[in-house]
């Protein structure tokens, strides 16, 4: 019988490589095997899944399970990190900031690099859409000191990156995304920035993440009115993104190629 230790981390290895299938089938498997208190790891997992899968309900379920846990910033810290994904797909933008900040102050103190980052990369990509968004629709019921907040995400990732990022891919491929977020809430990131950070996705055989700067690469090819390269792009990502069966980012692919008027092909 495998370890709870050792197929916990088999199953994470699993979801990054876009296994979510195979995830699933260990992860069912492991639950009924592992001690009581450690399941929750595995549920963590389950919630990234559910998350990526837009699976709102299976996520809301597992996040009010996770919450009773004992305060862990191992657990806390991914937990707010994929609430804040689910928020942001969702459009709420109040409650992703609310789950960023927490979570930042759930892994403040702890020596958490990959957590840490993550959540910045994630933070960045949700200061952008706010920077973006007309002053009229910004929500009113950001938290406190989200503005001074968010502008030391991209920074925090380079020193991660930094001090942690030496033969760590994914490391560096976060750090890279954390960077092109804040360029693109000040209309600055380009289609060469996200299709490098395509590449670092790639070479990490992190699909997901892979998908996600697919899709800013074509946007910010489409913004520069480099259509053949945006249609490429986006045809990658909704690729990608539907092999993992990601259906958020499926959809957001979607209203890129509507509002771009582009038409990816099967590519």
């Amino acid at each position: 019988m495998m370890t709870a230790g050792i197929g916990n981390n088999a199953a994470g290895a699993l979801i990054a490589s876009g296994r979510w299938a195979e995830a699933d089938r260990l992860l069912a498997e492991l639950i009924l095997e592992s001690p009581t208190n450690f399941t929750r790891y595995l549920h963590l997992l389950e919630l990234e899944l559910a998350v990526g899968r837009g699976q709102t309900e299976r996520a809301a379920d597992l996040a009010a399970t996770l919450r009773e846990s004992p305060e862990d910033p191992r657990l806390f810290g991914p937990l707010h990190m994929c609430l804040a994904e689910q928020a942001l797909a969702a459009g709420d933008l109040a409650v992703a900031a609310a789950e960023v900040t927490d979570g930042l102050a759930a892994l403040s103190g702890a020596d958490l690099a990959e957590e840490e980052i993550r959540l910045l990369a994630v933070g960045a990509r949700l200061a952008a859409d706010l920077a973006l968004l007309p002053a009229t629709a910004r929500p009113r019921d950001i938290p406190d000191g989200w503005d001074q907040l968010a502008a030391s995400f991209a920074e925090k990732a380079g020193l991660i990156v930094a001090e942690h990022g030496a033969g760590q891919p994914d490391l560096a491929a976060f750090g890279a995304v954390a960077a092109n977020e804040e360029a693109r809430g000040l209309g600055r990131d380009t289609r060469e920035m996200w299709r490098a950070a395509a590449a670092a996705w790639q070479a990490a055989g992190r699909p997901y993440w892979e998908a996600y700067a697919r899709l800013r690469e074509a946007a910010a090819a489409s913004k520069a009115g480099r259509r053949e390269q945006a249609t490429r792009a986006l045809t990658a990502c909704q690729h990608l993104a539907a092999e993992l069966g990601a259906t958020p980012l499926v959809a957001m692919a979607s209203e890129l190629a509507r509002r771009a008027r582009l038409t990816p092909g099967n590519g």
